[in-house]
């Protein structure tokens, strides 16, 4: 079970990496399976303005934790990875149903604190607070298998 919600952690991060940055920084295109696994939607609502400077310094981070994190993915992970996209299943679902080692898991974790304190440390206290309020306002997402509350 623990493995299973670290899986979810992963797959998590990815999505909010994409939906953070969405919101942050221009949308770029490629044809690796995790870059399009980590989503090519942009999400709705409010965006934080940035400087072009901001921008691309994001984009470098995004790309190195991509880099990052495509290194850690086994190759049987990265081919159920693309044929999962390829069959069109969703990005969370995919990247959930990838079994990480607790290595893997230690990894990604490490990769995703860090590119989150590499991206807020680029914005001002202003922009750092519109991305409080963008994270307190978005829906919390449910746990797989888990029913709601009433």
């Amino acid at each position: 079970m623990k493995l299973k919600n670290l899986s979810l952690i992963a797959a998590a991060f990815a999505l909010s990496l994409t939906a953070t940055s969405s919101r942050v920084t221009a949308q770029t295109t490629s044809a690796s399976p995790l870059i399009i696994a980590q989503g090519q939607q942009q999400a709705p609502g409010p965006r934080i303005q940035l400087s072009d400077v901001q921008k691309t310094e994001i984009e470098k981070i995004r790309l190195d934790t991509r880099s990052r994190i495509e290194k850690i993915f086994t190759a049987k992970q990265k081919k159920q990875l693309e044929a999962s996209m390829k069959a069109g299943q969703p990005a969370q679902q995919a990247l959930s149903s990838l079994k990480f080692t607790p290595q893997q898991q230690t990894q990604l974790r490490d990769i995703m604190q860090s590119s989150q304190q590499k991206v807020e440390a680029l914005l001002t206290p202003e922009q750092k607070q519109q991305l409080v309020q963008m994270r307190q306002n978005r829906p919390q997402q449910q746990p797989q298998g888990s029913q709601p509350q009433r």
